[in-house]
């Protein structure tokens, strides 16, 4: 079931209650939704670490405006997608098994957010955040054209928990839920082999 939710205060209380229920069965939707809910509930300076640290956004780029999960696309669903301050699109997807990448399913999703668009002048390109427990950035993504392998950017689910197991100045609330995000991706994910 897809999901949109804008980057505002009513949106935050309305949603308060998503926070505690799973909405996927698979457990790469479920890394994904859990990841987002931490996201979306944490702080602001949180989410500018996150997107700045992680997925290497440009500061001018932040904040983010809608975050959509499951987002249909003409040929294919990203996990994730946030909509950028400066109109980049920034597509999610995890994987929770080493090596199980699609070359395919990464050029779709880039193809249907816009990378292949013609006479368009300064339109902002998507970016696509690729997440896997793979310890080296998987050959698959090496092997692509230039084009596609130089919109994705590949984080290691390792990272992810290292930053989260780093994160400072929190209130006792943004605390328990990073140790709520590191205690499902290692126990209920199964990630616990690359924790730090």
């Amino acid at each position: 079931m897809p999901f949109e939710l804008e980057n505002t205060e009513e949106d935050v209380q309305d949603n308060l209650d998503w926070l505690y229920g799973q909405e996927y069965k698979a457990e790469e939707n479920q890394a994904t939704e859990a990841l987002f809910k931490w996201f979306f509930f944490s702080i602001p300076k949180v989410q500018k670490l996150f997107l700045s640290k992680i997925c290497h956004v440009r500061p001018t780029a932040i904040p983010w405006r809608t975050l959509n999960l499951q987002p249909r696309g003409k040929s294919g669903v990203p996990d994730a997608a946030l909509l950028l301050a400066d109109g980049t699109k920034l597509l999610f997807e995890a994987k929770i098994k080493q090596n199980s990448i699609s070359r395919k399913q990464l050029k779709r999703h880039l193809k249907d957010a816009g990378l292949k668009r013609q006479g368009i002048p300064k339109a902002k390109l998507p970016k696509l955040i690729l997440l896997t427990p793979d310890f080296r950035e998987p050959t698959k993504v090496k092997s692509l054209p230039a084009e596609y392998r130089d919109a994705i950017e590949w984080v290691s689910w390792m990272e992810v928990m290292h930053f989260l197991t780093r994160l400072r100045g929190l209130n006792s609330g943004g605390r328990m839920l990073s140790k709520a995000l590191l205690l499902f991706l290692k126990e209920w994910i199964g990630l616990k082999g690359y924790s730090p």
